[in-house]
């Protein structure tokens, strides 16, 4: 970030793009107004910033083994949605989400 710029903003995954826009009009940097956020494809890879990583793909399975693990131990999703608690009420998403289960199936 460039020295004396301030960024305070909070983006949502689930509008990523506007958001992401949002942020870079927010900075008050006149070359990343239009920067766009881009999905990686060799075509577009230095369009704007790239997103994709090699992890996202989940290619170890870590996302299905969580999402396994939190189901058969309801105590220990408790415990975890215990912690996100505070982030899910401040960031205006409903706990009983988490709680419920809900959460860990959205994509």
């Amino acid at each position: 970030m460039a020295a004396g710029v301030r960024v305070d903003f909070v983006g949502r995954l689930e509008h990523a793009a506007d958001d992401w826009a949002a942020a870079m009009r927010g900075t008050g940097i006149a070359w990343l107004r239009d920067v766009p956020l881009v999905e990686h494809s060799s075509n577009n890879a230095s369009a704007g910033f790239d997103v994709s990583h090699a992890s996202s793909a989940d290619p170890q399975g870590a996302r299905r083994t969580m999402q396994e693990l939190l189901a058969a131990r309801p105590a220990l999703r408790a415990r975890l949605c215990d912690v996100l608690y505070v982030d899910y009420v401040v960031l205006g998403y409903d706990p009983a989400a988490c709680y419920g289960f809900s959460a860990q199936h959205a994509s």
